[in-house]
């Protein structure tokens, strides 16, 4: 099965070589790690890097800090058969530091042998947003001064940092009484239906302004004002006009009903986060 999966994985990028043939060989990848066991205090996990390309697995590293075999055997070393266990054992070990740096250390060696092993330069780094990963591998430079591989963010992963930048407000603040006098959390307030209302809005904003920073900007901080409008009070005027504007006062303000809206006092306690994620 080994064997099998190698490979596949050369096989997978050959093809990739075939398709960067102009480029010496360098392409981008999606890299991340995953672990046995949720909460991150898991003793084995794998780092995967997948080609951008071809949408196909290259590489893999299985990374332990945990040996059933020398935990079995560090209690019996009077035992005579324990240095002909110690002269042929094959340590599973290879990540001398806690499950939360296996991803790092795993990514780092696979850059590292990727021109030996792949043919490949990893140019371009798709990754979660973890820049732990994204500054061990440029320390190291594994291609040298003249090839030093970039970061690509995942706006999928961007897109969850304002839902969880409110959910970590709402969990804090659930004594606090706003100006209404009545919390944060709440039927008709930051529920979490409306969180994840406002998170796909934010995910809106930059996948239809990748070009222009300064409209992204401007249209990461119109879903608030959107979602805290009222028939009395419309504030749309972050708002995207035309006919396909995801805004419905935009598209047809004469007829558009406010409903479902979050209160003025919540709107301006969640603002600064807004104004930080712009």
């Amino acid at each position: 099965m080994k064997q099998l999966a190698s490979d596949c994985m050369v096989s997978n990028a050959m093809s990739v070589r075939e398709q960067n043939t102009n480029d010496g060989g360098e392409c981008g990848v999606s890299i991340d790690g995953t672990w046995q066991k949720r909460g991150r205090a898991s003793h084995n996990g794998v780092v995967t890097v997948i080609s951008l390309d071809t949408k196909k697995c290259l590489d893999v590293e299985v990374m332990s800090d945990k040996c059933a075999q020398c935990l079995k055997w560090e209690k019996k070393t009077n035992d005579p058969r324990y240095q002909e266990w110690k002269a042929s054992h094959n340590c599973k070990i290879n990540n001398a530091g806690n499950s939360n740096s296996m991803e790092t250390a795993g990514a780092v060696r696979i850059f590292e042998r990727s021109v030996a092993t792949r043919g490949l330069k990893y140019k371009n780094m798709l990754g979660d947003g973890d820049s732990s990963t994204y500054n061990a591998i440029v320390e190291r430079k594994p291609y040298g001064e003249e090839c030093i591989p970039n970061k690509m963010e995942c706006i999928g992963h961007v897109q969850k940092r304002v839902g969880s930048r409110l959910r970590k407000l709402k969990n804090k603040s659930k004594e606090v009484k706003l100006a209404d006098g009545k919390g944060l959390a709440g039927k008709g307030r930051l529920t979490d239906g409306k969180i994840d209302v406002l998170q796909n809005y934010y995910g809106l904003a930059i996948r239809e302004n990748l070009t222009d920073v300064d409209k992204m900007a401007k249209a990461i901080e119109a879903p608030l004002y959107h979602v805290a409008s009222t028939n009395e009070n419309p504030q749309h005027d972050l708002c995207p006009d035309g006919d396909d504007s995801w805004c419905g006062y935009k598209r047809d303000r004469e007829n558009y009903k406010h409903k479902n809206g979050i209160p003025a006092c919540i709107a301006e306690v969640v603002k600064p986060i807004y104004d930080d994620l712009s």
